[in-house]
């Protein structure tokens, strides 16, 4: 899990962070796997599917450039990026709310 410590040097890095609520969106209930999706829109992406314990502590991840892996990681992403909001509007909301 990515601690809040660590957000700005994420962002600083370029990763774009959105936060979509899988119970708020029925779509959503089909992404069933974690991964980290590598230069998706270059000749050579790579994606890390990650690992959990039936507890969901992270074991490890293993690493593919397998096409139909790619693409069902990349079809995913595209899902999840339709119905999130950036990390800053959900975490202002999430203050709001507990005010």
């Amino acid at each position: 899990m990515l601690s809040a410590a660590r957000l700005p040097g994420v962002r600083q890095a370029g990763e774009v962070i959105g936060i979509a609520d899988r119970a708020a969106c029925p779509a959503l209930a089909t992404l069933a796997r974690d991964f980290w999706l590598f230069d998706a829109d270059t000749a050579r992406p790579f994606a890390a599917l990650l690992n959990y314990d039936h507890a969901g502590e992270y074991l490890g991840a293993a690493v593919t450039t397998e096409p139909p892996v790619i693409m069902a990681c990349v079809t995913a992403r595209n899902l999840a990026q339709q119905y999130s909001v950036p990390l800053g509007a959900y975490l202002a909301a999430l203050q709001t709310e507990t005010r």
